[in-house]
């Protein structure tokens, strides 16, 4: 995924590629960590011909959350040593520069992103199911989670990844994203076509889900 390497103060900084539409991690020696990682989204016209709103998929968001819960576990456990419960906080921006703590050395230029919502896409006519009952431009959630379940890809994560992707939803107006329960039950069909197979393997793999679903 990473590229590019550097260090900082009391921490490792990786990047998927130059400039800010990659993914981007920072490692600190403490065991706390930060990831960015870029959404798929789609364009959609409400209102005469002209793109006015950007959406991104259900699917998309919990799957992200899926690769990056794992990933910031390990650095504090295998890495730094860490042990017992973490606080995890996410948050869902239309931009990376929506986001407060953005400084200018990772967003340099000016932007005016089209606002954002969470949909289904119609796979036969790509065209947006509405699902969002309004637009949000920032979304935040957080959860407490055992270090050794994350990172062991237990039923532990999936379990967080439901708390974290249903209240980032609630920004939104949507109650929950019905892709996993809280008690940690994976449905895969309801996952984007960009990833419902890989995310079906990963989940066979550990055992998440029945190896015949």
């Amino acid at each position: 995924m990473f590229g590019y390497a550097t260090v900082g103060a009391r921490r490792l900084i990786a990047q998927e590629s130059r400039g800010d539409h990659g993914a981007r991690a920072e490692l600190h020696r403490d065991g706390s960590a930060a990831i960015v990682l870029p959404l798929y989204t789609h364009q959609s016209k409400i209102r005469g011909d002209d793109v006015d709103l950007q959406f991104v998929e259900l699917g998309e968001v919990v799957y992200q959350l899926l690769c990056a819960l794992p990933f910031l576990a390990g650095h504090a456990r295998d890495r730094a040593a860490a042990s017992g419960t973490a606080m995890v906080r996410a948050v869902l921006v239309n931009d990376i520069g929506s986001h407060p703590d953005v400084s200018m050395h990772t967003a340099a230029e000016y932007r005016d992103p089209l606002p954002m919502t969470v949909d289904r896409l119609h796979s036969g006519v790509g065209r947006r199911l509405e699902t969002s009952t309004q637009p949000c431009e920032y979304a935040y959630s957080e959860a407490t989670v055992l270090l050794d379940d994350v990172a062991d890809h237990d039923s532990g994560l999936l379990q967080a990844t439901a708390v974290l992707a249903d209240e980032l939803l609630h920004a939104y107006g949507i109650p929950e994203t019905g892709l996993i329960t809280t008690d940690g039950q994976l449905r895969t069909a309801g996952f984007t076509e960009r990833n419902r197979g890989a995310l079906t393997a990963w989940a066979r793999e550990h055992n998440l889900i029945d190896g015949a679903a």
